[in-house]
């Protein structure tokens, strides 16, 4: 049976081989797996993108990069959902718009001092104002209702800062002159835009009625500033440089907050003790040493779950193996 793929922009290839793959029993008929392998992510045009920028993943971005060669077609389960539902809104603003007023699924990337290339790719452009008034920029989120809960409750900038941080790059990207794609040299140009206001509008994916928010809401997101965002793009790309060759276990850790312990606040929790990324988001736990490490040692204490004291210890143990 023939194979079908795609290579994303963190250069993971998502390889389908026949309709049986699964984990266990979970398998998917062969048209759901062509329509995953046909959507375009339109990645594979940067080196360093907006995305991980902003998340400051750059173990689990180098364990992927160094080991995941074909994952499951179940792991790009929801990057599909959400690229299907980013394109049917995309699409109808392109139906409903002025010739020139909207711009989807713009690719802008430019080669940082000679060196790799920092790219992001932003969902929709569009004028919200008559004539020729500034671009607003859109990102579609398809995420859980509960985000949208504490974004309603706290603010974006503090549930979500790596949004901030992701939309402030396209945003700078978006008012420079910049190419599509790092291959073939550069592919085309996109000139400079006159981009205003930032948008996140969130799609929940397991929205009820009783969880109090709208299923679609719309954030606007402060713009970091031109120096922040400088500032952001060159120590990405020094810690890319710097990182690139180094070995597994000598990876930076990830920070505490970025493992998401569960159940700190809420011993109920069903999720109390787990590492959330690490064990439900991660496609690469088994090759990382820090997770690995926490997990050697929550064994050892006859443990059932994390605490904060094994994380803590865990992330010790590994930054000092630099």
């Amino acid at each position: 049976m023939p194979v079908v793929g795609w290579t994303d922009d963190e250069g993971l290839t998502w390889k389908f081989e026949d309709i049986a793959a699964g984990y266990g029993k979970f398998a998917a008929p062969r048209p759901v797996l062509l329509a995953m392998a046909a959507t375009d992510s339109g990645r594979g045009y940067a080196d360093v993108t907006a995305s991980f920028i902003a998340s400051r993943l750059w173990r689990q971005k180098l364990l992927q990069e160094r080991h995941l060669l074909y994952p499951h077609w179940a792991d790009s389960y929801f990057l599909w959902l959400g690229i299907a539902v980013h394109s049917a809104a995309e699409e109808a603003a392109l139906r409903d718009a002025r010739p020139g007023d909207v711009i989807t699924e713009r690719q802008m990337c430019y080669q940082h001092h000679a060196g790799p290339w920092v790219g992001g790719r932003v969902d929709l452009l569009i004028r919200e104002g008559a004539g020729q008034s500034p671009f607003a920029l859109w990102d579609y989120k398809t995420t859980g209702a509960y985000t949208g809960k504490m974004i309603v409750a706290n603010g974006i900038v503090t549930e979500r800062p790596e949004w901030q941080a992701q939309l402030s790059i396209y945003r700078w990207l978006a008012r420079q002159a910049t190419r599509s794609h790092k291959a073939n040299g550069g592919g085309m140009v996109n000139q400079p835009l006159d981009v205003g206001p930032i948008k996140v509008c969130c799609l929940y994916r397991d929205w009820k009625p009783r969880d109090g928010v709208p299923p679609v809401q719309t954030f606007t997101v402060p713009y970091l500033g031109d120096a922040a965002v400088r500032e952001l793009i060159d120590t990405a790309v020094a810690d890319w440089l710097k990182l690139r060759d180094v070995p597994d276990d000598a990876l930076p850790p990830c920070e505490l907050d970025q493992l998401w312990l569960q159940g700190i606040e809420n011993p109920r929790s069903p999720n109390c003790g787990k590492l959330l990324r690490c064990e439900e988001y991660c496609l690469v736990p088994h090759y990382c040493s820090q997770y690995q490490t926490a997990l050697m040692m929550r064994n050892q204490k006859g443990l059932k779950g994390f605490t904060l004291e094994l994380a803590q210890a865990a992330y010790c143990e590994v930054a000092s193996w630099k």
